[in-house]
């Protein structure tokens, strides 16, 4: 209801594209190239009488992922079908979460086309009615300077991650959505020893 102001003993940063953006402002910018990256994923109901795909990730260059869950809900992405903007500034586009046609066919018939490529069994979604298929973007942050396709680039160098403190302002990357536990953890623990 309206803004309020308060005060705490420290802060902490655990925002994912707005992250550099808010360490700027506390003086702190990376001395190491980074980039943001919109990738798509697509979801929708597997259309009956078909079976469930396994759930499997790939890697060869690109790399996409099917993920199958009990309700009959797929997800597929496909990194170069779903990748749709690459920005090295602090501050990311105001890419669009829900992609609007003519992206949103492009996505969602080439993810389908590229994985069925790999994974024979998902061929029978061509040209399949898919009614709740929903294409939706996520920003991915890491460190490097070059995509994925360059062997040294830094994007293959996921670990190096953690958390920055300069004072009582603590920054957090967790590098992957799954590392974000521990180093909250670890940030809980590093503020809980300062007291």
């Amino acid at each position: 209801d309206g803004r309020s102001m308060d005060s705490f003993d420290h802060v902490v940063n655990a925002l994912w594209e707005g992250r550099l953006a808010v360490d700027e402002t506390m003086g702190l910018r990376p001395n190491r190239p980074w980039l943001h990256r919109l990738k798509y994923g697509i979801s929708f109901t597997l259309p009956a009488g078909l079976d469930p795909p396994p759930s499997a990730t790939f890697v060869s260059g690109p790399f996409g992922e099917v993920v199958s869950y009990s309700d009959r809900l797929t997800y597929l992405t496909w990194y170069s079908e779903c990748l749709h903007g690459i920005s090295a500034e602090v501050t990311p586009p105001d890419w669009a979460t829900y992609p609007p046609d003519p992206l949103y066919s492009r996505v969602l018939t080439g993810t389908i086309a590229a994985m069925s490529e790999i994974m024979p069994c998902l061929a029978a979604l061509k040209g399949a009615s898919l009614p709740d298929a929903l294409v939706k973007g996520g920003v991915i942050v890491a460190w490097g300077e070059t995509d994925i396709y360059d062997p040294a680039s830094e994007l293959h160098r996921r670990y190096e991650i953690g958390v920055t403190s300069a004072g009582c302002y603590h920054s957090i990357d967790p590098g992957k959505l799954t590392m974000a536990p521990y180093f909250a953890e670890r940030c809980a623990d590093r503020i809980a020893t300062s007291a």
